[in-house]
């Protein structure tokens, strides 16, 4: 509800938690990844590219993949997204 300007987006990756991005996991998190590390880490990296790819370069294909398809095909992420009307 904060982000009022669109395009806005939530990416989840199903089954990762706050360490899944790093090159291991720690008990710190008292939420257990069901995701594989190595998948996480793929997942993440390749949709923070993807965002910025699309908004630095304006890269359409990859805005499409983002805000349209992309959860579609990874059935490791899902995605709520909002594009301006128009």
């Amino acid at each position: 509800m904060n982000v009022q300007d669109t395009p806005k987006a939530l990416t989840a990756v199903e089954g990762a938690n706050h360490y899944s991005i790093t090159n291991q996991d720690s008990d710190r998190d008292p939420i257990r990844p069901t995701l594989d590390q190595t998948l996480a880490t793929e997942a993440i990296g390749r949709w923070s590219g993807l965002f910025l790819r699309s908004h630095l370069l304006h890269n359409q294909d990859a805005f499409d993949y983002v805000y349209s398809t992309g959860d579609n095909l990874d059935p490791n992420v899902s995605v709520i997204s909002q594009t301006p009307l128009g």
